[in-house]
């Protein structure tokens, strides 16, 4: 049976593991396309160039760990509601109803996201 802290602490370690993994990449990316930003010794506390786009990285973290809840949320009626198996047909309908608001919520959020990251950049 799949509890809710289950799913957050696997959903947590995805999103670490991409934004980890992806960092290193990103910074390549950046020196590659020139993308640094070049600190005035007067006016910023670093002295060398930073890469001005080392948000990209938390984006793909939290954009794949949300993808694979929404993967597991979509691949089962009873995937994230495991109590959905025992309830009346009425109370599973309402409680189905209110994990696909949460999953058109998640999906609205992903998007909302990826407009500011788009801003951003």
């Amino acid at each position: 049976m799949i509890t809710a802290a289950l799913i957050y602490a696997v959903t947590f370690a995805i999103a670490a593991g991409v934004a980890a993994s992806a960092t290193p990449l990103i910074l390549r990316l950046t020196k590659r396309l020139g993308l640094l930003h070049a600190a005035a010794a007067d006016r910023h506390m670093h002295t060398e160039p930073r890469p001005r786009v080392g948000g990209v990285a938390v984006y793909l973290g939290f954009a794949v760990a949300l993808f694979a809840v929404l993967g597991l949320a979509l691949s089962s009626p009873y995937s994230l509601e495991p109590s959905l198996a025992h309830a009346t047909a009425a109370h599973r309908l309402e409680l189905i109803t209110g994990q696909f608001e949460t999953v058109h919520r998640l999906v609205g959020l992903l998007f909302g996201s990826l407009l500011i990251l788009g801003v951003g950049l």
